[in-house]
Protein backbone atom coordinates (compact mmCIF):
# COMPACT_ATOMS: atom_id res chain seq x y z
CA UNK A 1 0.00 0.00 0.00
CA UNK A 2 1.22 3.48 -0.31
CA UNK A 3 -0.14 6.63 0.82
CA UNK A 4 0.18 9.76 -1.54
CA UNK A 5 -1.47 13.34 -1.83
CA UNK A 6 -3.67 12.70 -4.06
CA UNK A 7 -7.27 14.52 -4.97
CA UNK A 8 -9.77 14.65 -8.56
CA UNK A 9 -9.21 18.65 -8.17
CA UNK A 10 -5.64 18.34 -7.11
CA UNK A 11 -5.16 15.64 -10.19
CA UNK A 12 -6.48 18.38 -12.68
CA UNK A 13 -4.81 21.20 -11.22
CA UNK A 14 -1.45 19.52 -11.40
CA UNK A 15 -2.40 17.90 -14.78
CA UNK A 16 -3.02 21.24 -16.65
CA UNK A 17 0.06 22.96 -14.96
CA UNK A 18 2.41 20.05 -16.39
CA UNK A 19 0.26 20.07 -19.73
CA UNK A 20 0.97 23.48 -20.09
CA UNK A 21 4.51 23.60 -19.62
CA UNK A 22 5.37 20.26 -21.43
CA UNK A 23 3.36 20.14 -24.09
CA UNK A 24 2.83 16.13 -24.52
CA UNK A 25 1.04 16.22 -28.12
CA UNK A 26 2.90 16.19 -31.35
CA UNK A 27 4.09 20.11 -31.94
CA UNK A 28 1.93 20.19 -35.60
CA UNK A 29 -1.00 21.14 -33.59
CA UNK A 30 -1.94 24.83 -34.54
CA UNK A 31 -0.76 26.30 -31.59
CA UNK A 32 2.19 24.29 -30.74
CA UNK A 33 4.52 27.11 -31.64
CA UNK A 34 2.29 29.97 -30.21
CA UNK A 35 2.62 31.37 -27.39
CA UNK A 36 0.39 33.01 -24.70
CA UNK A 37 0.98 34.72 -21.36
CA UNK A 38 1.74 31.93 -18.65
CA UNK A 39 -1.83 30.25 -17.71
CA UNK A 40 -2.05 30.24 -13.95
CA UNK A 41 -4.31 27.81 -12.27
CA UNK A 42 -5.78 28.01 -8.95
CA UNK A 43 -7.13 25.58 -6.87
CA UNK A 44 -10.32 26.29 -5.11
CA UNK A 45 -10.88 23.81 -2.35
CA UNK A 46 -10.62 22.88 1.35
CA UNK A 47 -8.65 20.85 3.24
CA UNK A 48 -8.46 20.01 7.41
CA UNK A 49 -5.74 21.57 9.46
CA UNK A 50 -3.83 18.50 10.08
CA UNK A 51 -0.58 16.74 8.33
CA UNK A 52 -2.54 15.27 5.82
CA UNK A 53 -3.95 18.63 4.58
CA UNK A 54 -0.54 20.88 4.83
CA UNK A 55 1.09 18.04 2.91
CA UNK A 56 -0.77 17.80 -0.03
CA UNK A 57 -0.98 21.89 -0.13
CA UNK A 58 2.82 21.86 -0.18
CA UNK A 59 2.78 19.26 -2.71
CA UNK A 60 0.79 21.27 -5.05
CA UNK A 61 2.61 24.31 -4.58
CA UNK A 62 5.92 22.78 -5.57
CA UNK A 63 4.22 21.63 -8.70
CA UNK A 64 3.10 25.57 -8.97
CA UNK A 65 -0.72 25.24 -8.66
CA UNK A 66 -1.91 28.44 -6.94
CA UNK A 67 -3.64 27.39 -3.40
CA UNK A 68 -4.07 30.54 -1.85
CA UNK A 69 -7.77 29.46 -2.50
CA UNK A 70 -7.89 26.26 -0.68
CA UNK A 71 -9.45 26.97 2.66
CA UNK A 72 -8.12 25.53 5.95
CA UNK A 73 -10.86 23.86 7.70
CA UNK A 74 -10.42 23.39 11.79
CA UNK A 75 -12.49 20.72 13.31
CA UNK A 76 -12.61 19.16 9.66
CA UNK A 77 -10.47 16.57 7.84
CA UNK A 78 -8.97 16.69 4.77
CA UNK A 79 -10.79 13.92 1.80
CA UNK A 80 -9.59 10.76 1.80
CA UNK A 81 -9.89 8.53 -1.17
CA UNK A 82 -9.00 4.69 -1.50
CA UNK A 83 -7.69 3.35 -4.72
CA UNK A 84 -7.67 -0.77 -5.23
CA UNK A 85 -5.99 -1.51 -8.35
CA UNK A 86 -6.73 -4.57 -10.01
CA UNK A 87 -2.95 -5.52 -11.35
CA UNK A 88 -4.34 -8.91 -13.33
CA UNK A 89 -7.12 -6.89 -15.58
CA UNK A 90 -5.14 -3.20 -15.18
CA UNK A 91 -8.39 -1.44 -13.72
CA UNK A 92 -9.21 0.27 -10.70
CA UNK A 93 -11.92 1.07 -8.08
CA UNK A 94 -12.05 3.47 -6.03
CA UNK A 95 -14.28 5.30 -2.66
CA UNK A 96 -13.49 8.43 -1.13
CA UNK A 97 -14.33 10.22 2.31
CA UNK A 98 -15.36 14.09 1.32
CA UNK A 99 -14.28 15.65 4.39
CA UNK A 100 -13.75 19.41 4.46
CA UNK A 101 -14.18 20.29 0.87
CA UNK A 102 -18.02 19.14 1.15
CA UNK A 103 -18.27 21.95 3.60
CA UNK A 104 -16.82 24.44 1.77
CA UNK A 105 -18.59 27.44 0.41
CA UNK A 106 -17.72 30.45 -2.60
CA UNK A 107 -15.99 33.24 -0.73
CA UNK A 108 -18.11 36.09 -3.00
CA UNK A 109 -20.99 34.39 -4.86
CA UNK A 110 -21.65 36.96 -7.25
CA UNK A 111 -18.14 36.83 -8.80
CA UNK A 112 -15.79 34.95 -9.95
CA UNK A 113 -13.11 36.70 -9.14
CA UNK A 114 -12.95 35.13 -6.02
CA UNK A 115 -11.68 32.11 -7.38
CA UNK A 116 -8.28 33.37 -8.16
CA UNK A 117 -6.16 36.27 -6.82
CA UNK A 118 -5.76 38.25 -10.06
CA UNK A 119 -9.73 39.08 -11.16
CA UNK A 120 -11.77 37.11 -13.65
CA UNK A 121 -10.71 33.75 -14.75
CA UNK A 122 -10.65 32.41 -18.19
CA UNK A 123 -12.15 28.80 -17.03
CA UNK A 124 -13.98 27.44 -13.83
CA UNK A 125 -13.30 23.95 -13.65
CA UNK A 126 -15.55 21.71 -11.42
CA UNK A 127 -16.52 18.45 -10.52
CA UNK A 128 -19.20 17.37 -7.80
CA UNK A 129 -16.75 16.90 -5.22
CA UNK A 130 -17.50 19.92 -4.45
CA UNK A 131 -21.11 20.78 -2.79
CA UNK A 132 -23.38 20.85 -6.37
CA UNK A 133 -25.21 24.12 -5.08
CA UNK A 134 -21.67 25.66 -4.61
CA UNK A 135 -20.80 24.34 -8.41
CA UNK A 136 -24.09 26.10 -9.51
CA UNK A 137 -23.32 29.51 -7.28
CA UNK A 138 -19.51 29.22 -9.82
CA UNK A 139 -21.39 28.99 -12.92
CA UNK A 140 -24.19 31.47 -12.35
CA UNK A 141 -21.44 34.09 -11.84
CA UNK A 142 -19.12 32.62 -14.78
CA UNK A 143 -22.31 32.41 -17.34
CA UNK A 144 -23.06 36.22 -15.85
CA UNK A 145 -19.30 37.59 -16.64
CA UNK A 146 -18.77 35.69 -19.69
CA UNK A 147 -16.31 33.24 -18.30
CA UNK A 148 -16.27 29.81 -19.82
CA UNK A 149 -16.74 26.66 -17.44
CA UNK A 150 -15.86 22.79 -17.87
CA UNK A 151 -18.23 20.56 -15.84
CA UNK A 152 -17.39 16.87 -14.86
CA UNK A 153 -20.37 15.53 -12.78
CA UNK A 154 -18.68 13.22 -10.76
CA UNK A 155 -19.40 11.43 -8.57
CA UNK A 156 -22.84 10.58 -10.24
CA UNK A 157 -25.47 11.64 -8.22
CA UNK A 158 -29.14 13.04 -8.41
CA UNK A 159 -28.55 16.55 -10.80
CA UNK A 160 -30.49 20.12 -10.72
CA UNK A 161 -30.71 20.00 -14.40
CA UNK A 162 -30.88 23.47 -14.32
CA UNK A 163 -26.96 23.40 -14.20
CA UNK A 164 -26.17 22.51 -17.09
CA UNK A 165 -27.45 25.67 -18.56
CA UNK A 166 -23.90 27.33 -17.23
CA UNK A 167 -22.00 24.90 -18.46
CA UNK A 168 -19.81 25.26 -21.67
CA UNK A 169 -17.58 22.09 -21.92
CA UNK A 170 -19.49 18.97 -20.48
CA UNK A 171 -17.01 15.95 -19.85
CA UNK A 172 -18.39 12.69 -19.33
CA UNK A 173 -17.09 8.99 -19.60
CA UNK A 174 -18.91 6.19 -20.78
CA UNK A 175 -20.34 5.51 -17.13
CA UNK A 176 -21.20 8.91 -16.36
CA UNK A 177 -23.05 9.61 -19.82
CA UNK A 178 -24.78 6.66 -18.99
CA UNK A 179 -26.34 7.66 -16.13
CA UNK A 180 -26.91 10.82 -16.88
CA UNK A 181 -29.46 9.34 -18.98
CA UNK A 182 -30.12 6.53 -17.21
CA UNK A 183 -29.40 3.96 -19.41
CA UNK A 184 -26.72 1.24 -19.36
CA UNK A 185 -23.24 1.94 -19.90
CA UNK A 186 -23.11 -0.66 -22.41
CA UNK A 187 -25.29 0.80 -24.46
CA UNK A 188 -22.85 3.07 -25.87
CA UNK A 189 -20.51 1.27 -28.50
CA UNK A 190 -21.15 2.81 -31.42
CA UNK A 191 -21.27 5.85 -33.04
CA UNK A 192 -25.14 6.38 -32.96
CA UNK A 193 -24.83 5.44 -29.80
CA UNK A 194 -22.28 8.70 -28.82
CA UNK A 195 -24.32 11.17 -30.95
CA UNK A 196 -27.31 10.01 -28.74
CA UNK A 197 -25.34 10.55 -25.69
CA UNK A 198 -23.59 14.08 -26.90
CA UNK A 199 -27.50 15.13 -28.86
CA UNK A 200 -29.28 14.68 -24.84
CA UNK A 201 -26.45 16.39 -23.32
CA UNK A 202 -26.70 18.92 -25.65
CA UNK A 203 -30.82 19.43 -25.08
CA UNK A 204 -29.77 20.37 -21.20
CA UNK A 205 -28.16 23.24 -22.29
CA UNK A 206 -24.55 22.72 -22.37
CA UNK A 207 -22.93 24.45 -25.50
CA UNK A 208 -20.23 21.54 -25.89
CA UNK A 209 -19.96 17.63 -24.92
CA UNK A 210 -17.18 15.59 -24.88
CA UNK A 211 -17.30 11.68 -24.40
CA UNK A 212 -14.54 10.18 -23.42
CA UNK A 213 -14.29 6.26 -24.57
CA UNK A 214 -11.08 4.98 -23.37
CA UNK A 215 -9.30 2.81 -26.27
CA UNK A 216 -11.97 4.52 -28.61
CA UNK A 217 -10.46 7.94 -28.33
CA UNK A 218 -13.19 10.50 -27.79
CA UNK A 219 -16.56 11.80 -29.48
CA UNK A 220 -17.45 15.51 -29.37
CA UNK A 221 -20.46 17.28 -30.46
CA UNK A 222 -21.10 21.15 -30.21
CA UNK A 223 -24.73 23.50 -30.08
CA UNK A 224 -23.51 24.75 -33.43
CA UNK A 225 -23.92 21.59 -35.16
CA UNK A 226 -20.02 19.93 -35.08
CA UNK A 227 -19.40 17.12 -34.17
CA UNK A 228 -16.02 14.35 -34.36
CA UNK A 229 -14.61 11.72 -33.62
CA UNK A 230 -10.55 11.84 -32.33
CA UNK A 231 -8.85 8.55 -31.88
CA UNK A 232 -7.27 7.06 -28.79
CA UNK A 233 -3.16 7.23 -28.60
CA UNK A 234 -2.24 3.60 -30.22
CA UNK A 235 -0.12 1.29 -28.62
CA UNK A 236 -0.37 1.80 -25.08
CA UNK A 237 0.49 -0.45 -22.64
CA UNK A 238 -2.20 0.18 -19.16
CA UNK A 239 -0.49 0.22 -16.12
CA UNK A 240 -2.72 2.30 -13.54
CA UNK A 241 -6.06 3.97 -15.11
CA UNK A 242 -6.43 5.99 -12.13
CA UNK A 243 -6.37 9.84 -12.69
CA UNK A 244 -6.78 9.39 -16.45
CA UNK A 245 -10.01 11.51 -16.74
CA UNK A 246 -8.96 14.10 -14.12
CA UNK A 247 -5.68 14.43 -16.27
CA UNK A 248 -7.57 14.60 -19.52
CA UNK A 249 -9.37 17.15 -18.28
CA UNK A 250 -6.52 19.55 -17.15
CA UNK A 251 -4.91 19.11 -20.35
CA UNK A 252 -8.24 20.29 -22.14
CA UNK A 253 -8.65 23.03 -20.22
CA UNK A 254 -5.08 24.24 -20.75
CA UNK A 255 -5.16 23.95 -24.59
CA UNK A 256 -8.89 25.77 -24.27
CA UNK A 257 -7.32 28.58 -22.40
CA UNK A 258 -4.54 28.74 -25.19
CA UNK A 259 -6.72 28.82 -28.27
CA UNK A 260 -8.96 31.43 -26.57
CA UNK A 261 -6.34 33.88 -25.91
CA UNK A 262 -5.15 33.50 -29.35
CA UNK A 263 -8.28 34.01 -30.75
CA UNK A 264 -8.45 30.46 -32.13
CA UNK A 265 -11.06 27.43 -31.32
CA UNK A 266 -9.87 23.91 -32.83
CA UNK A 267 -11.94 21.94 -30.55
CA UNK A 268 -10.42 18.48 -32.33
CA UNK A 269 -6.56 19.80 -31.13
CA UNK A 270 -8.22 20.43 -27.49
CA UNK A 271 -8.84 16.62 -27.47
CA UNK A 272 -6.11 15.19 -29.16
CA UNK A 273 -3.58 16.51 -26.70
CA UNK A 274 -5.75 15.36 -23.85
CA UNK A 275 -5.87 11.98 -25.08
CA UNK A 276 -1.80 12.53 -25.12
CA UNK A 277 -1.91 13.51 -21.16
CA UNK A 278 -4.21 10.40 -20.37
CA UNK A 279 -2.34 7.68 -22.21
CA UNK A 280 0.88 9.10 -20.60
CA UNK A 281 -0.84 8.72 -17.33
CA UNK A 282 -2.20 5.20 -17.77
CA UNK A 283 0.94 4.25 -18.38
CA UNK A 284 2.48 4.56 -14.90
CA UNK A 285 1.74 3.87 -11.48
CA UNK A 286 -0.31 6.46 -9.46
CA UNK A 287 -1.74 9.80 -10.45
CA UNK A 288 -0.10 12.73 -10.13
CA UNK A 289 3.55 11.99 -10.88
CA UNK A 290 2.52 10.88 -14.18
CA UNK A 291 3.36 13.24 -16.11
CA UNK A 292 7.15 13.88 -16.94
CA UNK A 293 8.50 17.07 -15.13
Amino acid sequence: MTKDPRGKGANIAMAACRARDKLLNPSDRPTAQLRTDKIEVFLNGAVGAGEPGSRLLAYLERGDVDVSRVQVMEGEATATGIVMLETAISDSRSFAYHGAVSTRRMPNPGTTACLTSNGEPDLVVANLIAPQEEVAKAFTAAAREGVATVFNPLPIQEMNRAIFANVTHLMLNQSEAAALRQVDADSLKAQADWDEATDFSLRLGVSNVVLTLAVDGAYYATASGESGHVEAVQDVQVVDATGAGDFFIGAYAVEYVTQRRLGVRHTDEAIRFACHAAAWTIQHMGAQDDIPD
